[in-house]
């Protein structure tokens, strides 16, 4: 993942309030790729057919978390990525 070869510059460049910041997304993308894959591998066809409900919460859960993240992207890393200096 391109982001994750990058988060060192970013933390080099980027104001001291924003840097623990950045470090807290690098941990939490290695956290949020493990859910993902998890949730990819739980829930087979046939778990969805007969757990549907339960499928459906499981993947609302996966969206906010997908959703939070990129908000918080957007809001801290693309600033510094548009600077083009990396």
């Amino acid at each position: 993942m391109l982001l994750e070869r990058i988060y060192d510059q970013l933390v080099t460049r980027a104001p001291l309030e924003q840097k623990a910041r950045i470090l807290v997304l690098k941990e939490e993308g290695k956290d949020n790729l493990a859910a993902s894959t998890g949730h990819i591998g739980i829930w087979t066809l046939r778990e969805i057919a007969g757990r549907w409900h339960d499928y459906r919460a499981a993947s609302n859960t996966m969206r906010y978390a997908m959703r939070r993240r990129i908000k918080n992207e957007a809001e801290l890393i693309y600033p510094l990525l548009s600077d083009h200096s990396l």
